[in-house]
């Protein structure tokens, strides 16, 4: 089953082998994963600090400790961290419940105020749930906004487990997992998740330079049409001064002007004309456009 989620056989396993060192740990602080919904709890355990990783999505979830260190730059911030803190900071963990058979569990908490708090945690499912209740059940926070025909998992719902499952065989993958089981458990995802990860900064880097390379390209040919327009600004200006020369003997509804070629008297320039619009306005275009010409030439030569 590569690339799997922790079955429930194998959830179990490595639960009981964790409770013995998370009994009585207590929470030195709390972190969400920025593109994840995956929740981090660093612990104080017999004066170890350990961190459990609670991991959520279809093929990497699984609970457990782990050593990777993450950096402050994956961290998220913003309201519900900080309620999370609020909550968990100092609280001491007091229980892991196990649902046999089912892949999902439950950490009991002892806050400072005395207040007794639960970590749900769901590991089934497309993208897994987390939720963390209040001693009356009432929901505080969620890993995600989920919908559910049957039960509330919302802020503010009473939290209710799913339906249990028709009883099965607890599988084990020996070919991923060994005793100790939580730290082969986290070296295997880990692994995927650095896989993961690097495909996703491999995609997100090819995507950046395909932008660049069509902004560059987009570039480059603004470049070589602006190239083309400033090599016509000797023929605007070469126009415009035809113009002036010969067009105010025209007739006024003329269409053409017909001149001469200034270096070259075997050669004849042929000017199309905006009838009812003076001449002095027409060359007065052909300059203003030239010079705008120009003017963005220059500023190209500076960049």
């Amino acid at each position: 089953m590569p690339g799997s989620s922790l079955t429930a056989g194998e959830l179990s396993l490595v639960l009981q082998e964790l409770e013995p060192l998370l009994v009585n740990a207590q929470v030195r602080d709390v972190a969400l994963l920025e593109k994840r919904d995956d929740l981090l709890l660093f612990l104080d355990c017999a004066d170890v600090g350990r961190t459990l990783h609670v991991a959520l999505g279809a093929s990497r979830a699984r609970v457990t400790l782990t050593r990777r260190r993450f950096r402050r730059d994956e961290f998220r911030s913003g309201p519900l961290v900080d309620r999370l803190r609020a909550h968990l900071q100092s609280a001491v963990l007091t229980g892991v419940q196990i649902a046999q058979g089912e892949r999902r569990c439950d950490f009991s908490f002892s806050s400072s105020s005395a207040r007794l708090l639960s970590l749900h945690v769901e590991l089934f499912g497309v993208r897994g749930f987390w939720c963390l209740t209040q001693e009356d059940g009432l929901i505080s926070d969620v890993s995600r906004i989920a919908k559910s025909a049957t039960r509330g998992l919302n802020p503010g719902a009473t939290y209710s487990p799913p339906v249990a499952p028709i009883p099965h065989a607890a599988e084990v993958d020996q070919d991923r997992f060994h005793d100790p089981y939580a730290e082969t458990i986290d070296r295997w995802f880990t692994e995927r998740d650095h896989e993961e990860e690097s495909e996703l900064l491999r995609q997100e880097l090819l995507r950046g330079l395909l932008r660049t390379k069509k902004k560059l390209t987009n570039a480059v040919d603004g470049l070589r049409r602006q190239e083309v327009a400033i090599a016509s600004t000797p023929e605007l200006r070469l126009h415009a001064d035809m113009l002036l020369a010969h067009g105010f003997v025209l007739p006024p509804k003329a269409t053409t002007l017909e001149v001469p070629h200034p270096e070259d008297e075997e050669r004849t320039l042929t000017y199309a004309l905006q009838p009812g619009v003076p001449i002095q306005k027409q060359a007065e275009a052909l300059y203003k456009r030239a010079r705008k010409l120009e003017a963005g030439a220059k500023v190209a030569r500076e960049r």
